[in-house]
This record gives structure tokens, C-alpha cells and sequence, in this order.
């Protein structure tokens, strides 16, 4: 019994280790996307502002679909495996994202022009699309250099080199708004800049993968994967309509600034949704590789309580704070404040409820998953098309959520009644029967 607690004692240790480090580099990461939207705010018209806005959410939504679902089918086939093998099954994994990815961006990039004109009703927004088609080539590869370290549990240097990314960003920004006139472009280099640091600081990761024979994986279930990482598209993609949502309505119904103003207030959120991303970014494998209905109990209850916890303590410090982080917003954007208190809100379910969804994956329903994304993509894109002819940024933000919180809740009920309920034996994953969906 003395071992067992001492067991689990390091576990969760190991666990706090690693969401505290991802925690420090998502920190470095929101102090640079508050103070680049800060900056903006002050030194671009709204227009021009506006332009920037759907750039971020482009890059945004772009590098999601760019994904395919090859990041979390990465790390559910990667952490079963050791050495060569590991090596070999990311770098199958890293080819086949290349393929995809410079196939949809090509295919973007080349439809720019009228997707700018009949989709958002707004055709100065065309280099801003082809800009962000670019960023989300080179940001793939750099979240694809994330995810090796996740696999390898090595947060440390994964948070240390995203701060430095981070700093570099803002850097490169200011200092050059401060020599030339800030534009679109000068925000589209440093992204560049900063992501390309990444990948050049484990390129050695990229060459060990690439270089290993085929065989090196040794024979790997196909048909599983396919059907594995067919459901995560397609979940990546109904999030990535969800994202894109605000940028479409608010660009072609919603006044002028309205876009920059629903980003600005996206942008203060930064601290709580890339605490998020940081619990995500453990918590995910951890619960992939767990194949144990004790494991799992364990896991379900005392992630959910430490995160009501957390949620209950910084909903209102947030709520009645906001002020004081709007205060460096310029005047125009006020409205951006009301944005990120409900935002926040919605960040903070998925921080409740992501992680425990999480073990939907391990017990082979990600199609679960994915019929709670399309839910909750629906009800928002659905209700918010509707809401009135000239949107506000808080109206939208208020929609989104309403159908997020039901729908999260539903799914969180639904799997703990699974990890909760009648004992049943999850087969390990050379047990695991062809998938035929």
C-alpha cells in the first residue's frame, strides 16, 4: 500500500510538473498576443484593424484544418511505441501531414480572392487570407514540433521554447512599428519569425523522423488509424467552422470594428484559454495511455474536481477584473471588455470539461466527440445567424456561450456515467477490433 501511494503521489507530481510548465510558456505566449493587440489598437484605423482581426482568426482556423487530425492520431499510435518505432510512426505521420496540408492551402490560397468577395462581402480582405494561408503552412510543421516533445513528456523544453517564440514575436513587432509604419505585413512577418524558431530548434527531431526507413514503424494498423483519425477531422473541422463563425457574420453584417473588437476582447482571454491549451497539452496523453478501469476512475475524478475548483475561484475574479485589463485598450474598442468576461466563461467550460473528454478517445467513441463538436458548431453558427441583421461583437460572444455550455454539459455526463458506471475491460490497443464506420 506504502508503494502504491508513493505511486500515485509521483503521478499526479509528474502531472502538476507538466501542466506548470506548459502553463509558464502559454503565460509568455498571452502577455505577447494581449500586448500585439494592444499595440494594434492604438496605431491602426478600425478598418485596417479589422483586416488584422480576420488574419489572426484565418491563421487560426487554417492551421486547425491543417491539423487533419494528424496531431492527436500522432500521439494515439507514437505513445504505445518506444525508440525507432516511435520515430518511424511520427515520421509516416509527419509526411502524410505535409501532403495534406500543402495540398489545402494551395487550393485556399488560389480561392482567396472570391472567398473574400461573396463569403465575407468584403474584398480588401484577400492578402490577408493569402498571409494567413502562408502562417498556417509553417505554423503545421511548429505544432507538429510540439507534439513530438508531448510524446516524449518533455514539457520543460517545450515551454522554454515557446516563451522564447513568444518574445521574439513581440520583438520583431515592435521593434519595427517603431522604424516603419505598422501594417498587416509587419504582423505577418513576425509570426513567421516566430514559429520558424521552433522548428529550426528541433529540427534535429524532424531529420531523426524523416530519414528512418518505412520500416522502421513496423507494421501499423492502418485501417485503425484511418478510422481513428477520420472522426478527429472532421471534429477539427466542424471547430474550425465554429472559430471562423464570428469572422464571417461580423464581416459581412457586423459594423465596421466590430471584427477587431470581438478579437481584442479574444485576445485578453489569452491567459485563460492558453492555461487551457497548457491542461490540454498534458492531460491528453496522460489520458490516451490509460487502458485501466481504476486508472481511469482515478483520473476522471480528480481532474473534474481541480478544475471546478479552479473554474469557481477565477469565474468572478475575472468577471469584476476585467475592467482593469480593458483599460489599455484604446477608447474605439470599449466594447471589447463586455467580449472577454464572456468568453472567459466559455473558456473556462472547456477547461472543466475538455479533459475529461479526453477519455472518450482512449475508450474508442471519438465519434461521440464529434457529434458534440457539430452541436455545438450548429446551434452557435445557427442561432447567431439569426440573432439580428447587424451583429454585435457581445452578441456573438453570448451565444456562443449558451450552446457550449449545454452541449459540454451533456458530454460530461455522458462520460462519467461511461467511467463511473457497470466495470468493463478496454482492450489494449493490438486488441482493438478494425473499425468499420
Amino acid at each position: 500500500m506504502k508503494w502504491k501511494s508513493l505511486n500515485k503521489i509521483a503521478a499526479v507530481w509528474h502531472l502538476m510538473g507538466g501542466i506548470a510548465w506548459m502553463a509558464s510558456s502559454q503565460a509568455a505566449t498571452s502577455v505577447a498576443r494581449y500586448l500585439v493587440f494592444l499595440l494594434l489598437s492604438w496605431r491602426l484605423r478600425p478598418q485596417l484593424l479589422d483586416q488584422a482581426a480576420l488574419y489572426v482568426a484565418s491563421t487560426a482556423v487554417l492551421g486547425s484544418i491543417c491539423d487533419l487530425g494528424v496531431n492527436v492520431s500522432c500521439l494515439r499510435f507514437s505513445t504505445v511505441r518506444t525508440g525507432r518505432a516511435r520515430m518511424g510512426v511520427e515520421g509516416r505521420f509527419l509526411r502524410l501531414r505535409t501532403v495534406l496540408a500543402v495540398g489545402l492551402l494551395a487550393t485556399v490560397f488560389a480561392a482567396a480572392e472570391p472567398v473574400a468577395k461573396t463569403l465575407l462581402h468584403r474584398p480588401d480582405f484577400t492578402g490577408a487570407l493569402r498571409m494567413a494561408c502562408l502562417t498556417a503552412l509553417v505554423s503545421s510543421y511548429s505544432s507538429f514540433t510540439l507534439v513530438l516533445l508531448q510524446a516524449r513528456s518533455r514539457f520543460g523544453r517545450l515551454a522554454r521554447v515557446s516563451i522564447v517564440s513568444a518574445l521574439v514575436q513581440l520583438v520583431f513587432l515592435a521593434g519595427s512599428s517603431a522604424v516603419f509604419q505598422l501594417s498587416l505585413t509587419t504582423l505577418f512577418l513576425s509570426d513567421l519569425t516566430g514559429k520558424l524558431i521552433i522548428i529550426l530548434a528541433h529540427w534535429r527531431y524532424f531529420k531523426a523522423s524523416i530519414t528512418l526507413r518505412f520500416g522502421a514503424a513496423g507494421r501499423l494498423p492502418l485501417r485503425e488509424i484511418a478510422g481513428f483519425s477520420q472522426w478527429i477531422f472532421i471534429s477539427t473541422a466542424i471547430g474550425a467552422l465554429q472559430n471562423y463563425t464570428p469572422a464571417i457574420l461580423l464581416s459581412r453584417n457586423g459594423a465596421v470594428g466590430e471584427l477587431a473588437t470581438y478579437n481584442i476582447g479574444l485576445a485578453l482571454t489569452g491567459a485563460v484559454s492558453l492555461l487551457l491549451a497548457a491542461i490540454m497539452s498534458v492531460t491528453m496523453p496522460e489520458a490516451l495511455k490509460i487502458n485501466d478501469t481504476g486508472q481511469r476512475k482515478r483520473y476522471a475524478g480528480g481532474i473534474l474536481l481541480a478544475t471546478l475548483c479552479f473554474a469557481a475561484i477565477a469565474a468572478p475574479v475575472v468577471w469584476f477584473g476585467a475592467p482593469a485589463a480593458g483599460r489599455l485598450i484604446s477608447p474605439r474598442f470599449a466594447n471589447a471588455v463586455d467580449v472577454f468576461r464572456l468568453l472567459t466563461l466559455s473558456q473556462l467550460v472547456l477547461m472543466v470539461s475538455n479533459p475529461v473528454q479526453f477519455l472518450l478517445y482512449g475508450l474508442n467513441r471519438v465519434k461521440l466527440c464529434t457529434i458534440g463538436d457539430l452541436a455545438i458548431a450548429g446551434g452557435f453558427f445557427g442561432v447567431a445567424a439569426v440573432l439580428r441583421s447587424s451583429p454585435r461583437a457581445v452578441d456573438i460572444a453570448w451565444v456562443l456561450l449558451a450552446v457550449q455550455s449545454l452541449v459540454k454539459a451533456g458530454i460530461v455526463v455522458y462520460t462519467l456515467r461511461l467511467v463511473f458506471g457497470p466495470v468493463t475491460r478496454t482492450p489494449a490497443l493490438s486488441e482493438v477490433p478494425q473499425p468499420n464506420y
